[in-house]
């Protein structure tokens, strides 16, 4: 077992194991504030045949690796290495089953509706709407383009020859033939909703629950011309609730570069009248 490992285990030891699990997102997602973000830092170990990044690590997290983690780390048992192994590759994986095309790369068509499948989350936007508005973004995910977008400098496998990181990338390719187009239908609570005409629909701030996870909804994102697709999620966070207070977790970029804690309020108030970010889409952790 490595020393990190060790560490968080002895951590998450202080987790009261008959706490609910909104309450252990809250204490785990807050042990790793200030961790240094890291773009994709996760892959499929060692022997990955395209990606061999580790499959887990708690020193360095993308926004989506962070909420993975946390709801990893909560729905495992205590202390229990291969129950949160299990986990996260239940989570980060369809069916588990640990490699590059398994893994759950689209929020839309991937980590939400697997995830949903497999018990890990459900969907709360409408709930927490309640008497209020709900939008629904749409966009058509072409995965057959985003895995022909896909360049050598992107296969991850150390000390390869240029040729033989060529031959990967082709093989890539072909895995990536079998896939087409899916259609993301997802609901989302708008800024205008949440700030109708400026001001904070306090009412609807007060029906959300802490230690969900958000999804930050761009409806249709056109970025075909770098990733080969539209997208309907550009950022994964976690929401909870501390004294009485909403704020938001997530490993971003920016000026933080890392885990931080943002007052929830405040980080949609930034959001009003962006070009392209319309809203977010709420999940619930556990079936």
């Amino acid at each position: 077992m490595n020393k990190l490992l060790l560490v968080l285990l002895l951590f998450i030891s202080s987790i009261p194991v008959y706490g609910s699990i909104s309450r252990r997102v809250e204490q785990i997602s807050g042990r790793f504030i200030g961790t240094h973000y890291v773009l994709d830092p996760f892959g499929e170990g060692q022997t990955g045949k395209y990606d061999r990044d580790p499959v887990y690590r708690f020193d360095a997290f993308d926004c989506t690796t962070y909420v993975e983690t946390v709801l990893a780390l909560a729905l495992s048992r205590q202390n229990d290495f291969q129950d949160f192994l299990h986990t996260i590759q239940g989570i980060r994986y369809k069916n588990g089953e640990v490699s590059y095309t398994m893994r759950n790369h689209f929020p839309e068509t991937d980590w939400i509706p697997n995830n949903t499948r497999a018990g890990y989350v459900h969907d709360l936007t409408r709930q927490i709407a309640g008497p209020f508005k709900v939008d629904v973004a749409e966009a058509l995910i072409d995965k057959l383009s985003w895995y022909e977008h896909k360049k050598a400098d992107q296969i991850n496998v150390p000390g390869i020859s240029k040729e033989q990181r060529t031959s990967l990338l082709n093989e890539l390719h072909a895995e990536g033939r079998v896939y087409g187009t899916e259609l993301s239908v997802m609901p989302y609570i708008s800024i205008e909703t949440f700030f109708p005409h400026g001001r904070a629909n306090r009412k609807l701030f007060r029906r959300i629950p802490s230690g969900i996870v958000m999804n930050v909804i761009r409806p249709n994102w056109d970025l075909t011309s770098t990733e080969g697709t539209h997208l309907n999620v550009s950022h994964q966070a976690l929401v909870i609730r501390k004294n009485g207070k909403l704020y938001v977790r997530h490993a971003t970029t920016g000026t933080f570069m890392r885990v931080v804690e943002q007052p929830f309020r405040n980080y949609l108030r930034a959001l009003i009248g962006h070009p392209t970010i319309k809203g977010v889409n709420f999940l619930g952790v556990g079936g």
